[in-house]
């Protein structure tokens, strides 16, 4: 017996049991963009406390959605989340 093949629509079920609340609907958007396309946008502008930080599960549920593809896969297994500190700060300020 096969386990069931996830879906794009299956982000927010795994959202809700990874934080215990619905993910943003952007956050929803961008997974449903990244797994039709298979490209992220080149940064993520968003003002703090929008839960740009969550793109790393956007990026964790994107591979899972391609586990079965072997060398069809378009999602990276390697994760770059660079943030700029000084604009945090003055943000946060």
């Amino acid at each position: 017996m096969t386990a069931p093949q996830l879906a794009p629509n299956d982000f927010g079920a795994f959202f809700r049991a990874v934080h215990g609340v619905d993910p943003f609907p952007w956050q929803a958007r961008l997974l449903k963009q990244i797994a039709a396309k298979g490209i992220w946008p080149d940064v993520l502008d968003l003002p703090t406390g929008s839960g740009k930080t969550a793109s790393l599960d956007i990026a964790v549920f994107h591979l899972a959605l391609e586990a079965t593809r072997g060398q069809q896969r378009w999602a990276p297994v390697r994760i770059a989340f660079i943030v700029d500190r000084r604009l945090v700060v003055d943000d946060a300020f």
